[in-house]
């Protein structure tokens, strides 16, 4: 008879479809002598734990369920590591289902964690219940890494809307595959959606999360540590009131915060503000071509802003940066070399492979409505040059919008196109625009919120995820190739 025992409880006995489902785990020694056992360590498959649905099927979960979606092999390829338990000594460890590929609809389930070594080193727990609820997504939008381009997790937010109003998530997408969320965790209640911008750190573990929004004049900001736990909470008085915040922000290697922002009342000046010891430091930037809609900003590892945007007219993009430890901004240049009316642009840090070198990149889209020709720029926004440009021919392209643009490491490019009738198409270079409604019955709508991400540099899969909300109640994901 084994003398282990095995305690499962949850963070959460209630969570809503798609949320993230926190777990810990608890191995005791029950016995008077001490044991060498191996550890419920990630990708350990002694441990194991069963979702039964009321009345139904059951599931079993184990860590390495990531890497099956990923088609990786999976399994005791390594030495497990041991832990020693003294006599009524205990091992502890923690984890998120969701992680663990748990893809639950509303109901009742019934959750039951084992840990099996051998026969004679075995244990199971008492069953612990969940219950899912049906979700209302809401307000989704991507929160790019301004950095770690084609490298990092992608981290999108969405608000959940209750009768409560509006409660914020943060996700989460799997770095090396195109399918799964790995994190999904409600984060903060609002009365209702609000524009929020995720700070990312320059470096790669050990920097705090900012989650920031505007109310008036005072900004708010939510502080998470390195391990994604709450730790403290800013709210700080702004002297300008009308501002809108950029995406994406930045924290440095010292912990503090750098955003960006817009005031469209004063000429639509750009700020810069840098959060330190509870006080706000800001540079302005007010160019002779009025900043509007299309800016948008990407950081170097200088620390520096680099902020891109277009005229009213689509005939021009200005580009000026701003180094966070020495505020002052550059004067505005225009990009030379576009041709064509702009209708899109968005700002990189991307990995140049030949120089090694990180590059501010502007990727401009340019159409010719005589000729249905949509050119693709991919400029060094610093040194005002052309990285690569491609011409290709859309039927009528004139006609369509541009919603999103996602860029990948090699400089792949997918565009999301929006018809007047609110449907969504996505472009790949030498084909027309594909209807995107393989997994559903109705067409793809801009009110399904898509939002598409660049593939990781290492992942198996080279697709682009396309995250939407599915008939108004549920996140999913399609890999565009």
């Amino acid at each position: 008879m084994s003398q282990l025992s095995l305690q499962l409880s949850l963070e959460k006995a209630s969570i809503v479809r798609g949320e993230s489902i926190p777990f810990s785990l608890i191995l005791s020694n029950e016995g008077p002598t001490p044991l060498e056992v191996e550890s419920m360590a990630d990708r350990n498959e002694t441990v194991t734990i069963d979702v039964a649905v009321a009345g139904g099927d059951i599931v079993t979960l184990h860590p390495d369920a990531l890497r099956e979606d990923r088609g990786e092999p999976h399994g005791h390829n390594y030495e497990p590591a041991k832990v020693k338990l003294t006599a009524k000594g205990t091992s502890g460890a923690s984890g998120d289902l969701l992680r663990w590929g748990a893809r639950l609809a509303p109901g009742q389930y019934t959750l039951l964690a084992r840990y099996e070594e051998s026969p004679m080193r075995r244990a199971e727990s008492k069953p612990v219940q969940l219950t899912v609820t049906e979700a209302a997504p809401i307000g989704l939008v991507a929160q790019p890494d301004p950095l770690s381009f084609g490298a990092g997790d992608r981290t999108f937010t969405w608000f959940n809307k209750s009768a409560k109003g509006a409660e914020l998530f943060i996700a989460e997408l799997d770095a090396f595959g195109p399918t799964s969320v790995v994190s999904n965790r409600p984060l903060h209640q609002f009365k209702g959606e609000a524009p929020v911008v995720v700070s990312h750190g320059m470096l790669e573990d050990g920097t705090p999360r900012f989650t920031c929004w505007l109310e008036g004049s005072t900004l708010r900001c939510l502080v998470e540590d390195e391990n994604r736990d709450p730790q403290d909470a800013l709210q700080l008085t702004l002297d300008h009131p009308n501002l809108v915040l950029l995406r994406p922000a930045l924290c440095d290697e010292e912990g503090h915060l750098a955003l960006c922002a817009i005031d469209r009342e004063e000429g639509a000046v750009a700020r810069l503000m840098r959060v330190r010891g509870g006080r706000i430091e800001t540079s302005e930037l007010t160019p002779q071509t009025p900043l509007n809609a299309s800016a948008c900003l990407c950081w170097s590892d200088a620390p520096a802003a680099q902020l891109a945007w277009r005229d009213d007219a689509g005939a021009a993009v200005w580009t000026a940066s701003c180094r966070v430890t020495d505020p002052v901004w550059s004067p505005p240049r225009k990009l030379s070399g576009l041709t064509g009316q702009i209708r899109a642009l968005r700002m990189d840090n991307w990995p140049d492979a030949d120089s090694g070198d990180a590059v501010a990149m502007a990727t401009v889209i340019t159409i010719e409505v005589a000729t249905d020709r949509l050119t693709i720029f991919h400029m060094d926004a610093v040194k005002d040059t052309i990285i690569k440009k491609s011409d290709h021919r859309i039927v009528g392209i004139s006609t369509l919008g541009i919603a999103a643009i996602a860029v990948s490491a090699e400089l792949e490019v997918r565009l999301l196109l929006k018809e007047a009738q609110g449907r969504v198409r996505v472009w790949r270079p030498g084909e027309e625009p594909q209807e995107v409604n393989a997994q559903f019955a109705e067409p793809l709508r801009t009110t399904d919120l898509p939002v598409l991400f660049p593939p990781r540099r290492e992942a198996k899969v080279q697709a682009f995820p396309l995250v939407y909300v599915k008939a108004g109640k549920e996140l999913a994901i399609i890999p565009v190739e």
